[in-house]
């Protein structure tokens, strides 16, 4: 495991997107979100406009990763709408279903999706409908969580001591917390993209497990956060307080962000409509 060799202006760029990031969400989220954002980030030249985000949720994400807005953002949830409207990063945004989905078919050059297709119980469906709104040579571009994510569980210390049974749970409990349906190989998700038609151009491990354990630290945080989420539709209630600790809580964090491995808990796929 070693540290990304990355610019100083590149490194600039990442801090402060993380900590404009930890003003609004939990800390094991932001660092879920930092790493996608710079893997996708690798990519940016394939996503292309008009783009289609599913999943889209409060916009900060794609706020994030855009310098400019793009086509259409859609969301099972209303509430998460209404939040990502306020990001102007979409120029239209809808409730609705990627397992049915109201547009027509080549409607759009790239569809985009970052730990949300793990989600949806009927993958299947949910591919063919992808497949069918993107345009001849359009690229599908998302991350799922890998199968070794519940190899090395949030806490992989427990495991090494030989406690398997309360990681086990905790995997068992967070599948049903979040609704998590999809942990594959990269062969199982290949094999499956190319069941539907497309051709996968590329398939890649990120999040290597020592930046996982860091997530599994701040994962109990993130059940408070959940419930504030819950109620008032905000992970954070208190932005002025949290702001005097997100300094410190970034340089923590930076070690981990900037890992690259051989393998990790989250695939990054980039499948091509032939």
């Amino acid at each position: 495991m070693k540290e990304l060799v990355v610019d100083k202006r590149e490194k600039i760029e990442c801090k402060k997107k993380l900590q404009e990031y930890l003003l609004h969400a939990p800390v094991c989220h932001v660092l879920q979100r930092i790493i996608e954002y710079r893997k996708i980030k690798e990519h940016k030249e394939k996503l292309i406009d008009p783009i289609l985000d599913i999943g889209c949720g409060d916009g900060i994400f794609a706020s994030m990763l855009f310098d400019d807005s793009i086509f259409m953002g859609i969301d099972l949830s209303m509430s998460e709408i209404a939040l990502a409207r306020r990001k102007k990063i979409y120029k239209n945004l809808l409730v609705g279903s990627v397992e049915k989905l109201p547009f027509s078919s080549e409607s759009f050059k790239t569809v985009s999706s970052n730990c949300v297709i793990e989600h949806i119980p009927n993958l299947e469906n949910a591919l063919k409908e992808i497949y069918r709104v993107l345009k001849k040579d359009g690229y599908f571009i998302f991350t799922v969580p890998s199968k070794l994510r519940e190899v090395y569980s949030p806490f992989p210390w427990m495991r090494q001591v030989g406690i398997n049974f309360f990681p086990n749970l905790m995997n068992k409990l967070l599948r049903l917390l979040w609704q998590e349906y999809h942990f594959y190989s990269p062969g199982v998700w290949k094999e499956k993209l190319e069941q539907t038609g497309f051709e996968v151009v590329i398939c890649e491990y990120f999040f290597p497990k020592e930046a996982y354990a860091t997530y599994g630290r701040f994962l109990f945080f993130s059940a408070i956060s959940l419930i504030t989420k819950k109620i008032f539709n905000r992970w954070i209630l208190f932005s002025s307080w949290r702001n005097l600790f997100i300094p410190f809580i970034a340089k923590y964090l930076e070690k981990y962000y900037l890992l690259e491995g051989k393998d990790g808990t989250e695939l990054l796929l980039i499948s091509y409509k032939k």
